[in-house]
């Protein structure tokens, strides 16, 4: 993607669902690490990937059309991810262990995939009551960084390139 000189480069929406998945990832590693859990690994690894798949869609959402962000949709848009990433994490995981023909997660028992949405909304009610004061400030911090360092290097990349440099070709 180039941009013109004097413009920034727009943050990508994929590196902010990285992010957003890495900082969901340490959220349930740091919360399941705590409780001294065993067999919810899944779950860990479904943090991962529902805050991920929440980070790409609620930052497409709060940019503009052109791509630009600002810091308060940033940290609205990670807001949202931490939050609504709990249902899609629980239906991942729920998923994951229909799958894998996996017994179910400490006394949850393995559901099929009509089950496990309303099962996934119920846990997530009671993750969100738990956690969510983990994870959605935690998504708000992804947000806010990413958007922070993307801006920080693209101004350090456009002073190395020089003023009359014209636009990158990638």
């Amino acid at each position: 993607m180039t941009s013109p000189p004097d413009e920034p480069e727009r943050p990508s929406a994929l590196l902010a669902g990285l992010a957003f998945g890495t900082m969901g990832l340490a959220a349930a590693l740091f919360v399941l690490w705590n409780g001294r859990a065993t067999g919810w690994w899944v779950v860990v690894f479904s943090a991962g990937l529902a805050s991920f798949l929440a980070g790409v869609f609620f930052w497409r959402v709060f940019s503009s059309r052109d791509g630009r962000i600002s810091f308060p949709r940033a940290g609205l848009a990670g807001a949202f991810a931490g939050a609504l990433s709990h249902p899609l994490a629980w239906y991942i995981a729920i998923l994951v262990s229909l799958l894998t023909g996996t017994k179910g997660y400490g006394e949850i028992r393995v559901l099929g995939p009509i089950d496990g949405l309303w099962a996934s909304l119920v846990m997530s009610f009671w993750s969100l009551l738990l956690i969510g004061w983990i994870t959605v400030p935690a998504g708000v911090l992804a947000g806010l960084l990413y958007l922070g360092l993307h801006r920080r290097l693209s101004r350090r990349n456009s002073v190395a390139r020089g003023p009359d440099a014209g636009p990158r070709k990638d």
